[in-house]
C-alpha cells in the first residue's frame, strides 16, 4: 500500500447545512504553506501536480488526499482478446468405428 499524502495549506470543507444542493463544499488555502507543499511535488508531463481527491472521513469531516493510483503496465497483464494457441490433444492412433460410439 502506498503512503498517504495530504497536501499542506489547502483544506476542503463540506457545505454548510443550509447550502443549496449544487454547493458541494469549499476550499480554503493558506498561501505560504500550500506554495511550500506545491514546490516539493513532482509535475506530470502536462505540468500538473498529481490529482487531489476530495474525501469525507468516517467522522464526517471533509479533507483532501493526493491520488497516487497508477494503472498496471499493459505488458504485465495478458490480453484477453489475444488468440491463444489451443493445447495439443493426443488422439489414439487406432481407428475408431463410428458404430462403437454410444451417442451416435
Amino acid at each position: 500500500m502506498t503512503e498517504k499524502n495530504f497536501p499542506n495549506g489547502i483544506y476542503f470543507n463540506l457545505p454548510k447545512e443550509k447550502a443549496p444542493d449544487f454547493v458541494k463544499g469549499n476550499v480554503s488555502i493558506k498561501k505560504a504553506e500550500f506554495i511550500a507543499w506545491l514546490e516539493q511535488q513532482p509535475m506530470n508531463n502536462n505540468g500538473y501536480i498529481n490529482d487531489l481527491d476530495l474525501k469525507v472521513s468516517k467522522a464526517g469531516k471533509g479533507y483532501l488526499e493526493e491520488n497516487t493510483w497508477k494503472p498496471e503496465k499493459q505488458e504485465d497483464k495478458p490480453n484477453p482478446m489475444e488468440v491463444q494457441e489451443s493445447p495439443k490433444i493426443d488422439y489414439p492412433e487406432e481407428e475408431i468405428n463410428p458404430d462403437d460410439i454410444p451417442f451416435n
